[in-house]
């Protein structure tokens, strides 16, 4: 399973226990998963250290986990959770407008996910 992990819930979002549904990240976010095509894939956030601990656990049982933006990445690498990190995928994060820069990024996490067994 591959797990994208966010920085915490958007006021937008439809569920707060499901990161990013109802988000203006939500269109950018499910285009990306489809062009990364993870066996499996799942949204939450990084805000609290329960879903930290969760997220470690994950971690420990054999699933990939990618952080979405500079937050997460941070909190992550904080709890020691090893991850991918690519930008946030806010219509607002002006890395978003290079097209370029962004099919590259995807491409090196489909790579790490491929060496991880978790990507087709």
């Amino acid at each position: 399973m591959v797990i994208f992990v966010g920085d915490c819930p958007s006021r937008l979002n439809k569920d707060p226990e499901v990161a990013f549904i109802g988000s203006k990240s939500e269109e950018v976010l499910r285009n990306w998963i489809e062009k990364i095509n993870p066996k499996e894939a799942v949204l939450t956030n990084s805000h609290t250290s329960l879903l930290l601990l969760r997220l470690e656990v994950s971690s420990n049982l054999g699933d990939a986990i990618v952080a979405l933006g500079n937050v997460a990445s941070k909190r992550l690498t904080k709890a020691g959770i090893p991850h991918f990190k690519l930008p946030h995928p806010s219509p607002r994060n002006r890395l978003n407008n290079d097209q370029k820069f962004i099919d590259g990024e995807l491409k090196k996490c489909k790579n790490y996910l491929k060496g991880k067994g978790k990507c087709v």
